[in-house]
């Protein structure tokens, strides 16, 4: 027997297109093999799995979700060299690349439209860039520029691994931009598990949302804000950025000690009991 790891979607990944249809099809072919095939097949995302069940009800038996995690000891050790930093300003994070429908245009727009109601926030909020500082052929510094909030935008551009932790560390809103759109809902960025270790309040947008909501089920969300709907001007955004402000402000946007495991070590004995149920 031999146990599938999807780790993303596959036909149904919201960034796979093909220019032939010969190529289409056999890719749908070779999908088709592996879920005949595979004894066990592991999505990381409910969402996902429901999507392959729903392709393949006749095996909807072989999917099982199993979540991604955080390195713990990482963690500890990236919380134990760094504190938050108390200047007066706000600072969201967000680490990684910004790419195809993932776009840094909806936080400038709502930081934007924000600032535009309420004046006296411009210098009090930052959003931190932690990877690279272009989005597709244009940079992001021009893009928000174009909105008018350059001066509320820190480009740190790429660094290693650890130091993006103490980063979104030292930061007080760690961000999880997903995409929109088609089968948006289907994945989630890995660093919201990191985030999620930091114990960071984390702000998720786009398709993620609908995953978070499925991976704590009926549980209250742990200082996790959604914002789904990513509307052109920002509206509804710049509403929650503004609310998250207010609580921080207020010292009731705290970060908090989350139950739930989602840590490696979870994922790991989870995969193992996977593993063993499939020999025969």
């Amino acid at each position: 027997p031999w146990v599938a790891d999807c780790r993303d979607p596959w036909r149904s990944n919201p960034y796979r297109h093909f220019p032939y249809r010969s190529h289409d099809r056999f890719d749908a072919w070779l999908e088709g093999q592996m879920v005949r095939r595979a004894s066990r097949i592991i999505c990381n995302t409910h969402p996902a799995e429901d999507d392959f069940a729903g392709r393949f009800p006749d095996r909807a038996q072989k999917f099982i979700t199993i979540p991604n995690g955080f390195d713990r000891d990482e963690s500890q050790r990236v919380l134990r060299s760094v504190s938050v930093i108390d200047d007066g300003v706000f600072r969201l994070v967000h680490t990684g690349v910004f790419y195809g429908p993932r776009s840094p245009e909806p936080f400038f727009a709502a930081i934007s439209l924000l600032v535009s109601r309420r004046p006296e926030l411009r210098g009090k909020i930052r959003f931190i860039q932690v990877g690279p500082t272009n989005y597709g052929q244009e940079q992001i510094a021009d893009i928000a520029d174009r909105y008018g909030v350059a001066d509320m935008i820190e480009l740190v551009g790429s660094v290693e691994h650890h130091r993006a932790l103490e980063l979104v560390a030292s930061g007080d809103v760690a961000v999880a931009a997903s995409q929109t759109g088609p089968n948006g809902h289907l994945q989630i960025p890995r660093k919201f598990y990191e985030y999620f270790g930091l114990g960071k309040p984390i702000l998720v947008t786009g398709g993620a949302c609908k995953v978070v909501s499925k991976l704590f089920a009926q549980d209250k969300l742990p200082n996790i804000w959604l914002q789904e709907n990513l509307d052109g001007q920002g509206q509804e955004l710049g509403s929650v950025i503004g609310e998250m402000f207010d609580r921080w402000q207020g010292g009731t946007l705290a970060d908090c000690d989350r139950k739930k495991d989602l840590s490696d070590e979870r994922m790991a004995a989870d995969i193992e009991s996977v593993l063993i149920r499939s020999c025969p």
